[in-house]
């Protein structure tokens, strides 16, 4: 992707996550207020608002490991998100109609999950390729020096008739 690009697939990301928190809060907020519900509903509240939050953290990272740390928490926590829907969505006393806007919800958090799984596989493939490039530059490099010494050390000794 060229620079332009990349910067708008930033931004609409960063947008996208910042919808799909809103519509979750949205959605927890439409969920019966049970006491065993608690513990679900601020977990999943964490989870789902931190995918955008450590993405957006990501945009503006000092460094590219910082920039791939961040973008792996968003992995883990959009997995994470995904654990949570998927309990409420098992629940029996969920209403058919709540449990159809956490499905749309479980949807989004997948795509998500798949969108960082990706980012952070290029990353590190992007990151192996340089290593592997750098070791076969070093191996190259020993190569050469070695020939060089043996050419060296070849001129050194008296020839032979």
């Amino acid at each position: 992707m060229n620079r332009v690009n990349q910067e708008e697939f930033n931004m609409q990301l960063e947008q996208r996550t910042l919808d799909f928190s809103v519509a979750v809060v949205n959605a927890l907020d439409n969920l019966p207020s049970r006491p065993i519900l608690r513990v679900i509903v601020v977990q999943l509240a964490k989870s789902a608002t931190s995918i955008g939050a450590n993405y957006r953290e990501a945009n503006r990272a000092e460094s590219k490991a910082d920039f791939s740390h961040k973008v792996a928490i968003s992995c883990k926590e959009a997995s994470e998100t995904l654990y949570w829907l998927d309990i409420l969505l098992r629940l029996k006393f969920l209403t058919q109609a709540q449990k159809e806007s956490l499905k749309y919800l479980r949807a989004e958090s997948s795509e998500l999950l798949a969108l960082f799984r990706s980012i952070s596989r290029s990353l590190k493939h992007g990151q192996r390729q340089k290593s592997i490039l750098q070791q076969e530059m070093m191996r190259l490099g020993n190569k050469e020096e070695h020939r060089r010494q043996n050419a060296s050390s070849n001129l050194r000794q008296p020839i032979s008739k």
